[in-house]
């Protein structure tokens, strides 16, 4: 049975701006015609802002920040006392399997804790971290799975049919930056990362770049190198300048 986080994150990840919705926002529309610019205007605001109100409840659908320490001590004691930022700019993040987006991310001027949420566009495809692969337990995929099985044999029991090996590393300032990765399994195949680095010098905004790639299971090969299931974007954000007292 699902926990109630599990829940939650399924029913808002499926939240959608539908064909009847907007059928019914330009007929809404359609009848106002004869009355003044005002309502029509107002009408179009009011499509527009629940647009944006369905992408960012699509994007904080995933874990962030704030769960990865809540579960994992080592996250928490590190974690810098900054403030959480939410709605951060973004741009990118779409390829032909999988599509990216921040999640949210904490910034003390040095140290950087980014959230993302890799969602899988096709159904059966289930994505795994780079050090990740099917022959291991499938705790390594989520602790919470206490199965007595390996990745791929859960995968399978589950109905995934495919597997995405998962590749995504930050690029700033021209450089790429050592890193540790974290990750917690979100339904659909989806998978949330906490992605961590340091020693960025300071700066009063910062640009990361996300070199995205993904590349598919080959079982003759028993490895991730299946080139027809081989994708790569990019996803750029902007972080705010940490506040300063």
């Amino acid at each position: 049975m699902r926990n109630d986080r599990e829940i939650l994150d399924s029913q808002l990840s499926g939240v959608t701006w539908t064909q009847e919705d907007r059928r019914a926002v330009r007929c809404a529309i359609g009848k106002e015609q004869k009355g003044n610019m005002k309502k029509r205007m107002l009408l179009a605001a009011a499509l527009a802002l629940v647009l944006m109100m369905s992408a960012a409840v699509a994007v904080q659908a995933g874990w962030g920040v704030l769960d990865f320490a809540q579960r994992d001590a080592d996250v928490q004691r590190a974690l810098p006392s900054s403030p959480v930022q939410t709605q951060i700019p973004q741009e990118g993040g779409a390829g032909r399997e999988m599509t990216i987006a921040v999640t949210d991310a904490v910034w003390d001027g040095e140290k950087v804790y980014v959230t993302l949420l890799a969602k899988p566009l096709r159904e059966g495809v289930l994505l795994l971290d780079q050090c990740l692969s099917p022959d291991m337990k499938v705790q390594n995929l989520d602790r919470e799975l206490q199965e007595e099985m390996t990745i791929g044999q859960w995968a399978a029991e589950q109905g995934f049919t495919e597997l995405l090996w998962l590749d995504v590393s930050p690029e700033v300032n021209g450089g790429f930056p050592a890193c540790a990765v974290r990750w917690h399994l979100e339904p659909g195949g989806a998978v949330s990362l906490l992605i961590t680095f340091e020693g960025v010098a300071p700066q009063q905004a910062l640009d990361v770049t996300f070199c995205c790639a993904a590349f598919g299971y080959d079982e003759k090969s028993d490895s991730f190198s299946d080139l027809e299931n081989v994708d790569s974007f990019r996803l750029r954000c902007t972080l705010n300048a940490p506040e300063t007292e």
